[in-house]
């Protein structure tokens, strides 16, 4: 095996709380680093976290450009990257592009939302325009699950890169479409500290906990799991639902339309510190284990669109590491495998009464119990080791694409007019989100 120099590249923060896209750059970095590649992790922000044999760096333009021309691999992560640009370099580098968070996606699920503040309110076309330069330029490319691949060997079609000397040397492309799905840890989760038991006073030992870990986009659909909880605790008096995550302290991630409305739908069924419980911060990232160790059931939503049918639910991992089983919305990478290995319950969207059945149905000890067992038979296949395989085998042997001719000088001038576009209103976004925010 090489050592190979590596850069990875990410736009996004990586802190000790933190959004999926940096927990996927900070994983990716360590198991590179535990394979014995030297690794660079250049960031947007100044480092919070100490990662084991990673060198880290704050992000500036000049200094991505010196360090990838020295590198033997670079590597655009995260989600921010889909609005910049690949760094200019003397010489060509292997480039790895992540494709793994469908940003043109989660636009089109969040039009015509006047409140949603992301992604930002850059036009379609411009992100297109983006995603063709990584298409056109990247000599590997990553996506998240196997209706993601279907997705991209599309777009590789229509940009041109499905050609003869292409497929001829790779007929499945597996060489230059990976499919590195999000992970979890090897070693199973132990509690450091206190969880949502002991974080609010109102939720008893024996209380069922139900858990929504993360975000909530606009793409989500915590609504229907609120008037699911009406419903239910009708039978179920002592049920508990917790939203982690539901207002982070993150300048990128202010509160969504949807943040709002569902809080303000708890309080108008009467729930809000009774059944519905919302802890705003980001719990950080190496105490997740406590809030997870903590639920009987983690539940997730979403809206029938385009996103939610690319789109892969990173929290879902952290289910799949603690046992602990699911209630989600039909459909998508995980809502079939949540079907097909049955672990859990999958309900048609927007349906709060088949969610109710669900959340009643998995109150059973013994039901749960079953579920999370044939979790833990599931597990193997999603640490980050395994999952990242196909990445660590391509930086241990980098190699350029067999049609690494790079852009054509009308594709450059035609991007770079459109992208200059993106980068100013991205530039605007940036700098509002710099401006304090006020707190209902």
């Amino acid at each position: 095996m090489l050592v190979s120099k590596i850069l990875i590249i990410s736009r996004d923060q990586v802190r000790t709380r933190m959004a999926a896209p940096g927990i996927r750059v900070v994983e990716m970095s360590r198991e590179l680093a535990a394979a014995g590649h030297e690794v660079t992790l250049c960031l947007p922000n100044h480092p919070e976290l100490a990662i084991d044999g990673v060198e880290q760096v704050v992000h500036d333009d000049a200094l991505v450009t010196r360090l990838a021309a020295s590198s033997d691999v670079v590597i655009l992560g995260g989600a921010g990257h889909h609005l910049m640009p690949i760094p200019e370099l003397t010489r060509r580098v292997p480039t790895v592009v992540d494709l793994s968070f469908p940003l043109a996606l989660e636009v089109l699920a969040v039009q015509g939302k006047a409140r949603s503040v992301w992604p930002p309110a850059v036009p379609i076309e411009q992100i297109t325009a983006r995603l063709k330069q990584y298409l056109l330029a990247a000599d590997y490319l990553l996506c998240a699950s196997p209706q993601q691949r279907q997705f991209y060997l599309g777009c590789l079609l229509m940009v041109g890169r499905m050609k003869e000397v292409v497929v001829a040397e790779d007929p499945t492309l597996r060489n230059l479409l990976g499919v590195v799905p999000f992970g979890c840890p090897v070693s199973p989760p132990h509690r450091t500290g206190s969880g949502p038991r002991d974080r609010f006073r109102e939720i008893g030992s024996g209380d069922y906990v139900l858990l929504w870990s993360g975000s909530m986009g606009d793409w989500y659909d915590p609504e229907t799991v609120v008037s699911a909880v009406a419903l239910a605790a009708q039978d179920i008096p002592e049920l508990r639902l917790v939203f982690m995550g539901a207002r982070p302290d993150d300048a990128h991630l202010p509160e969504t339309t949807t943040s709002a409305n569902v809080r303000a739908l708890a309080g108008e069924l009467g729930l809000l510190n009774r059944n519905v419980f919302f802890e705003d911060a980001w719990v950080p990232y190496e105490e997740r284990a406590n809030w997870l160790l903590d639920a009987d059931v983690a539940v997730m939503a979403s809206l029938p669109t385009l996103e939610s049918e690319l789109a892969v639910r990173t929290r879902f991992l952290d289910y799949v590491w603690s046992a602990t089983p699911v209630i989600c919305t039909e459909g998508g990478t995980y809502g079939e495998l949540i079907a097909e290995s049955d672990l859990g319950v999958t309900v048609p969207a927007r349906d709060a009464s088949a969610m109710a059945e669900g959340i009643v149905k998995l109150s059973d000890p013994d039901v749960r119990g079953a579920a999370r067992r044939r979790m833990e038979l599931v597990r193997p296949n999603f640490t980050w080791p395994t999952v990242l395989s196909a990445l660590v085998q391509f930086c241990s042997h980098p190699t350029l694409s067999s049609d690494g001719e790079g852009l054509s000088r009308s594709d450059r001038g035609t991007l770079q007019r459109s992208l200059e576009r993106a980068s100013e209103v991205f530039g605007r976004y940036r700098n509002r989100q710099k401006r304090p925010s006020r707190r209902a």
